[in-house]
């Protein structure tokens, strides 16, 4: 983890080995991402947040709400239609059964 901290603060430390992946076995590389992905999604919670008090009313989920009957379906459906808003699939996701 503290080599991940490295790597994304590039003006700190020049060097870091999740830069050279070929390096890192599988266990380790899989670790990386599941980090980035958390980062990734505790900054989209803190954007919506902040956007939320200061601009108007957004959602620090993406919900997704769905029929227990036609759930796949659904779930398609509501993703694709959030291709261009790719920024959204990176929240966390609640779901939402009608």
């Amino acid at each position: 983890t503290e080599d991940f901290a490295r790597w994304k603060d590039t003006q700190r430390c020049s060097f870091s080995f999740c830069a050279h992946p070929f390096v890192l076995d599988p266990g380790t590389k899989s670790k990386l991402l599941q980090l980035d992905a958390n980062n990734q999604m505790r900054s989209q919670i803190r954007g919506a947040l902040f956007r939320s008090i200061f601009g108007g009313s957004e959602c620090p989920y993406l919900i997704l709400k769905v029929r227990r009957d036609n759930l796949i379906r659904d779930t398609l459906v509501q993703i694709s239609a959030l291709q261009h808003q790719h920024e959204d699939l990176k929240k966390p996701l609640k779901v939402i059964f009608k």
